[in-house]
């Protein structure tokens, strides 16, 4: 389905030279197009774009070189270059189907399923011999859910290539969207009777079992995979150990997987991230020089490093932070995407090498800088538009009437300034509130943005991720007044700024932010607060990274910011949290309100909640509890969505009020926050 052989087959064509001869054509086309095809299946790109960018330019007019290369820059991470000379391709050849399928595959890349449809389409119009568009036509009108399409196209497969799996496959995953893996299974049990040893079958049956829950049948396909795709039976088995215990230390699992298939680099960056995620640098720091040593670095490694970057910065070890990001873009060099990873680290750059102070955010509000880089990096008009989007709200903020301080993740000041303003409003125990707007808090704004019209089903897909189930329409409709007056009345907000627009952005594919529920979330937030600037909304209040709570973490503040309090109100879903807010602060939780996990700790702890614990009456439960505790003191929240609600009623019960979010997880030792965010 890629073009490219499976991790079994290249492992076996590079242990036999012979075939992988004759797997790259036999001397087809010339020496020189043979080294690059040879370059191509060992996914060496570097090597391979230089080989057939030579094979162009000595046959510009030869279409197996322009495709040759096209594909090459596709697979490197060049889509920007391959869209450019695609287009030039179909139109000196336009009856050549290479060109359509160049063109889906790019739009595949981009997340543009409706322009894959279209190219799909017109590839098989030109060859309808071939299965190969029939097979990726399926899977583009499967994700634009247009199952009467889809299951037309398996039936086609099915008549056209019988002996092949693809048409049992698209019927079976086409049955399990429309309606359920329980409708889905007898079809996918009627196809292994006839395809149990097929390994594309295999692959995409275990796929369909781990996303309905069936983890049992799923490991036994894992075991019949092993003996015809190591690699994926593997991967497939790692899978079901992260859905049967999210959030937990699977480090061991990965690393015994990388080792028993040493050149495998997929395993090597799931043990790199498995380490990462349960902040384990020794494992993470050998896993990353085995990364450099097998040199297939792309675009998306850079969010490890930035995790690494992390941990080193966490241990004052800012020369390893350095060594890590000058080891990954040495390793970049040559390939299409070294500007897109530079850009991609240019938060966790700022923070490791600039030596005077201040530089790190002077360089940082130079929005018009940060703009040129964008551009420059080539990443795709979708990408380029979200970054330049939050960059011009920032620049607006930097320019009026609020108090900025969203450059918290490089700068210690950011901090604390922040703390100061807290411990003022303290002093003088005059009621303060600072909520944080994260992707999730578009439920509370979404209907007033330009994606109003995704709003219901965005809305009820975050509540299934925060509470396992979905609310009444007017439930919904209420609890976001609630919270969208609670973010409106805050003196201070953090917003995601540019180090989480860096983050989510997909900058190898240059994808645009809108194509996720995640990313929408993101941009309905950005024109929200740009929308309060313009009409003054924000004049005389603090606005800073939603990432503040974490970012006092990493600067290691939070004792500045409690220092001289000894007791605080807390609301959160940690029975254990006053215990550590003692040990850890020496803080006194005079009342601790305590609510039902939702979110990560909800999966964590494999919560099914009940009606009393979902908003609204989970909220009311929380006020109740709560009583004339807040007044004059100090009140830390972690409370999710609906915790804004609860944010809001203690600063008007006289509370200095707080927004702490997941930092609490953090303090009893629970990563269930990217390692990107914090060490």
């Amino acid at each position: 389905m890629t073009g490219f052989p499976s991790p079994a087959r290249l492992r076996f064509l590079l242990r036999n030279p012979r075939e992988l001869w004759a797997a790259a054509g036999g001397g087809r086309g010339g020496v020189l197009a043979q080294r690059a095809r040879m370059a191509q299946l060992r996914r060496d790109w570097r090597s391979a774009l230089k080989l057939w960018r030579a094979c162009t330019e000595k046959a510009p007019g030869d279409p197996a070189a322009a495709l040759g290369y096209i594909g090459a820059l596709i697979s490197a991470g060049g889509i920007e270059e391959a869209s450019e000379r695609t287009a030039a391709f179909v139109r000196e050849h336009p009856r050549d189907e290479n060109g359509p399928t160049m063109l889906a595959r790019i739009a595949e890349l981009r997340g543009d399923d409706a322009a894959a449809i279209e190219q799909w389409q017109a590839a098989l119009a030109l060859r309808p011999d071939k299965p190969q568009p029939l097979i990726r036509l399926g899977a583009a009108l499967l994700k634009e859910l247009k199952f009467d399409e889809a299951f037309a196209c398996a039936g086609q497969l099915e008549k056209r290539f019988p002996k092949d799996s693809h048409g049992a496959i698209l019927r079976a995953q086409t049955v399990q969207q429309q309606r359920g893996f329980t409708e889905a299974a007898p079809v996918w049990q009627a196809a292994l009777a006839r395809f149990g040893n097929n390994t594309g079958f295999l692959r995409a049956y275990g796929r369909a079992l781990l996303a309905g829950g069936a983890y049992g049948e799923c490991l036994n396909v894992a075991k019949r995979l092993s003996r015809f795709d190591p690699h994926a039976s593997l991967s497939l088995e790692g899978a079901v150990l992260a859905k049967r215990a999210p959030f937990q230390d699977h480090t061991g699992f990965w690393k015994n997987a990388s080792t028993e298939l040493l050149d495998s680099i997929n395993l090597t960056r799931k043990l790199l991230h498995a380490a990462l995620s349960t902040r384990d640098a020794e494992t993470a720091n050998a896993a990353f020089v085995r990364l450099l040593q097998q040199d297939r670095l792309t675009v998306r490694d850079a969010d490890m490093v930035v995790g690494l970057v992390n941990l080193d910065l966490q241990s004052r070890n800012r020369s390893a932070a350095r060594q890590k990001v000058r080891g990954y873009l040495k390793g970049m060099r040559g390939l299409p995407g070294y500007r897109a990873a530079a850009l991609r680290l240019h938060r966790a750059i700022l923070q490791s090498f600039p030596k005077q102070p201040n530089s790190a955010r002077r360089i940082s509000a130079d929005v018009p800088l940060f703009v040129n880089m964008v551009r420059r990096a080539r990443i795709g008009s979708g990408a380029a538009q979200a970054l330049e989007q939050i960059a011009a709200v920032e620049h607006s903020l930097y320019e009026g009437a609020a108090t900025p301080l969203f450059d918290s993740d490089i700068a210690a000041g950011a901090c604390r300034v922040f703390i100061g303003t807290v411990r003022e409003r303290l002093r003088a125990r005059t009621p303060f509130s600072f909520i944080r707007l994260g992707d999730g808090e578009a439920n509370a704004l979404q209907q007033a943005s330009s994606f109003a019209g995704q709003f219901e089903f965005d809305a009820a897909e975050r509540e299934k991720v925060w509470w396992g189930r979905t609310l009444d329409s007017e439930v919904r409709q209420d609890l976001a007044a609630r919270v969208r007056q609670a973010t409106l009345d805050a003196d201070a907000i953090g917003f995601p700024a540019r180090e989480w627009f860096l983050r989510d952005v997909r900058l190898d594919s240059g994808a645009p932010l809108s194509a996720t529920k995640s990313g929408r979330g993101l941009l309905v937030v950005a024109e929200t607060i740009a929308r309060e600037s313009r009409s003054g909304g924000v004049a005389g209040k603090i606005l800073t990274s939603a990432h503040m709570p974490q970012d006092l973490q990493r600067w290691e503040v939070y004792p500045e910011l409690f220092d001289g309090v000894r007791q605080v109100v807390v609301v959160s879903c940690h029975p254990s949290l006053p215990d550590i807010l003692r040990d850890r602060f020496g803080l006194n939780s005079t009342k601790h309100v305590l609510i039902a996990p939702g979110d990560s700790m909800r999966e964590m702890e494999h919560r099914a909640l009940t009606e009393d614990e979902v908003p609204p009456r989970s909220v009311e439960h929380a006020l109740d509890t709560l009583g004339d505790s807040p007044n004059g003191q100090l009140v830390l929240v972690g409370a999710g969505y609906a915790g804004k609600i609860i944010v809001a009623e203690a600063k008007r019960r006289g509370g200095i009020a707080l927004d702490l979010g997941s930092i609490f997880d953090h303090w009893l030792g629970l990563h269930t926050r990217s390692y990107q965010d914090l060490a």
